[in-house]
């Protein structure tokens, strides 16, 4: 009886540890991300993705899948829509614009997902729209001034270092030959101009046109991206439907806004 006691007893043992692997292992494996061209709106763009084995520079059309590694330039008047799903979910590249996807991959822990997106905004202005973030994910942008941090945020970011944040907040940590680092938190309803080597960072109230122009245009990228829906169903533009990633992964982002109707293009 004794023996038969202590044979159960490896066996749950055995068990909860096999158990205890498999869950540790899916919680472990990390998933790579992509990006979808839902829309380009205005002007031409082209781009670069070794991972696809597309070396040299070539036109962008919508639908294209771009992966980790894969760079967007837009030409001087281009407007381009990513949706980056469960890794974003959309960015908007505005024209004379060069965007490098460096890393875009997520995971499972905890019952969350997890997700690592760093872009590299070489050239231009980008607008962005990210969902709130599990504790141990990491959205960056890096400039050539420095790297910002987003946290559930609604954002506009350029290469020079000029931060909007229209919800949410930004960590930017600005870095600068032979100067000292600097890291200011940009809240909502703030612009940081960034320092020169006469002036200090400063973190202004955004003037009101400002927040307007970003707020039309963050919609309107929602709305091309497919993640916005108006009170009776989804807006009337054509938008291929999202992709999943992963079974409901890309669903998850819960926007606030609710608009209706058709739209336009971007504003002037």
């Amino acid at each position: 009886m004794k023996s038969a006691f202590t044979i159960k007893y490896v066996v749950c043992i055995i068990a909860f540890a096999f158990l205890g692997f498999v869950m540790t292992t899916e919680a472990q494996e990390i998933k790579q991300g992509k990006a979808i061209v839902r829309a380009i709106t205005k002007g031409t763009a082209k781009y670069k993705d070794p991972a696809s084995g597309v070396n040299e520079w070539t036109p962008l059309k919508v639908d294209t899948i771009l992966k980790e590694g894969a760079v967007v330039e837009t030409d001087a008047t281009g407007v381009v829509d990513l949706f980056l799903g469960v890794n974003g979910p959309v960015v908007r590249i505005t024209p004379a614009t060069q965007l490098a996807l460096d890393k875009l991959t997520f995971s499972r822990a905890g019952g969350e997902v997890v997700i690592e997106t760093q872009l590299d905004l070489k050239a231009g202005t980008i607008l962005g729209t990210v969902k709130k973030l599990a504790a141990a994910s990491k959205y960056e942008v890096k400039t050539p001034v420095g790297v910002c941090g987003i946290r559930g945020t609604e954002y506009c970011i350029s290469a020079d270092g000029k931060v909007t944040v229209i919800k949410g907040w930004v960590r930017i940590s600005f870095s600068f030959p032979g100067q000292p680092s600097i890291t200011i938190d940009v809240k909502e309803g703030q612009t940081v101009m960034p320092p020169t080597a006469t002036t200090p960072v400063q973190v202004i109230p955004t003037p009101d046109d400002v927040k307007i122009q970003i707020m039309v245009e963050t919609i309107l990228s929602q709305k091309y991206a497919g993640t916005i829906t108006g009170p009776e169903g989804p807006t009337t533009i054509k938008v291929t439907p999202p992709e999943t990633v992963e079974k409901d992964e890309t669903r998850n982002f819960d926007s606030k806004i609710s608009i209706s109707g058709s739209s336009g293009g971007s504003p002037k």
